[in-house]
């Protein structure tokens, strides 16, 4: 089926986890062949199970999102998963071109950003809309916490991402 051609007016979005779900229902919809939404927007959102610890570093001496929580991560919700699963790790999915417009937001004290970032580059290599905005001094959570002016602009860039794709379907 043609993406573009079973477009929904619905979006996908989410921060930390709900980024993570956001992306896994995309790959699940495209790889079914059903419906897809006309956008996605992922705040701080795991990309890739796959990737080893060590790829995941930060600036920040104590980063909210340590080692210890992705391991967890793994042997808790995905016990037994297949991490290369690209419904469990979106960014291997092999055909990112089908992706919706994507409005990607990190923290550049996280240590998911790294892989969030690789996956918008590869999003918009393989030729998806994306809007990427990184927060220097931001760690994991930005858009619950102070200061306020940048959780604002989070948000704010969410509403017109999902106001610019609504408008376009």
């Amino acid at each position: 089926m043609n993406p573009s051609a079973s477009e929904c007016r619905v979006s996908v979005g989410g921060a930390s986890a709900g980024g993570k779900l956001a992306l896994s229902v995309l790959v699940q919809a495209l790889r079914d062949g059903e419906p897809t939404p006309v956008a996605a927007s992922l705040e701080y959102a795991v990309g890739d199970l796959f990737l080893p610890d060590a790829s995941r570093t930060s600036p920040s001496r104590r980063p909210i999102v340590g080692r210890w929580m992705m391991r967890m991560v793994r042997r808790t919700y995905f016990q037994g998963a297949d991490l290369d699963d690209p419904v469990v790790s979106p960014a291997k999915y092999p055909k990112l071109g089908d992706f919706p417009p994507l409005l990607v937001l990190t923290g550049g004290l996280d240590t998911l950003r790294g892989e969030m970032h690789a996956l918008a580059d590869a999003a918009r290599t393989a030729g998806v809309e994306v809007s990427y905005h990184d927060f220097p001094d931001s760690d994991h959570g930005f858009t619950h916490v102070t200061p306020v002016e940048t959780a604002r602009s989070a948000i704010t860039m969410i509403g017109d991402h999902l106001r610019a794709a609504f408008d376009r379907s």
